[in-house]
């Protein structure tokens, strides 16, 4: 992922917090790891949120709790986000209203309260190589589109999304690989032959 690599070191990159949703499956786990791996580079902390506790930890991640119901949570994640100097919000589809939409639900919701709050502390807001489906609903285009004119500028993963992105608002959108790729096989797994599928519930 070059977005990652990119990034030069200087004095006053001290912290990073990336925002997304580890725990929820695989390739979110995948992500966080791959990312934090890459910004330890540059910056002297970086913590990541977890929806999962206990997810992050293992790999010796400092990890902040991610619980939208929860009035402690909101308080913790407001408190990282404002002690970081840059936060990172991804990765995974997250401009997507496949998986519902609400106040307290759904990733697309999740997605532009976390902008709104990091541009409020007036914070240098990034997001990791993101997915963007094909908004369905009147409630997720709107969404979308308020989360999109904030940032200004978005990282995607791939053509499709940042096609999706331009039908909504007329961002500059950048193309780059999924973090997890940046993830290298450790010399403690068996170099055998595997397919490993990660599923997320979207009514299949």
């Amino acid at each position: 992922c070059y977005f990652l690599k990119s990034a030069t070191r200087s004095k006053s990159m001290k912290k990073a917090l990336i925002i997304g949703l580890s725990g929820f499956n695989l390739g979110d786990e995948a992500i966080a790891v791959a990312s934090y791996v890459e910004l330890k580079k540059k910056y002297d902390e970086v913590s990541v949120t977890t929806v999962n506790p206990g997810t992050l930890e293992k790999y010796g991640i400092p990890e902040v709790i991610l619980s939208r119901k929860s009035i402690s949570s909101w308080r913790n994640i407001f408190r990282e986000i404002k002690s970081a100097n840059t936060v990172y919000i991804g990765g995974g589809s997250l401009i997507q209203d496949k998986l519902g939409i609400g106040l307290l639900t759904g990733v697309l919701s999740f997605f532009l309260q976390m902008v709104i709050l990091s541009k409020i502390l007036s914070k240098n807001v990034k997001t990791l190589p993101i997915g963007a489906d094909e908004l369905k609903t009147k409630t997720g285009k709107i969404y979308a589109k308020i989360a999109t004119r904030i940032l200004g500028e978005i990282n995607l993963r791939d053509e499709e999304s940042s096609d999706n992105v331009k039908r909504l608002a007329s961002n500059k959108t950048n193309i780059y690989a999924d973090p997890a790729y940046l993830l290298k096989t450790s010399e403690h797994i068996e170099k055998n032959n595997r397919v490993l599928v990660s599923l997320v519930y979207e009514n299949i």
